[in-house]
């Protein structure tokens, strides 16, 4: 697994783990402003994705996951297609990303 001391770059590679293991499904984090952060998986996902996580559209017939993130600074979604929520997928992701962003 790949480490940084850099959060963004600690946030993409964790996004790029969980979607790997996930067989590629897009991951994305989304900021309060609707900027996406970073994101992982297929491009046409992860885009998808992202658009969820702003409150927008995704496509049709995708489950979408999608979780709050809250850190002293500001909040965060974190969006998903097709990825179970327990610990294996976007629970896991969402604690990691918050200990990230709690860390650095």
């Amino acid at each position: 697994m790949k480490r940084s001391g850099d959060r963004d770059e600690a946030v993409q590679y964790l996004l790029g783990a969980v979607a790997d293991a996930q067989g590629g499904r897009g991951i994305a984090l989304v900021d309060g402003r609707g900027r996406l952060l970073a994101g992982s998986g297929a491009p046409r996902q992860m885009w998808a994705a992202a658009r969820v996580a702003q409150g927008r559209a995704g496509l049709c017939g995708e489950g979408f996951v999608s979780r709050k993130i809250v850190s002293a600074e500001a909040s965060y979604t974190l969006a998903s297609i097709g990825m179970p929520q327990g610990k294996a997928g976007m629970g896991g992701a969402a604690d990691g990303v918050t200990r990230i962003l709690r860390a650095l």
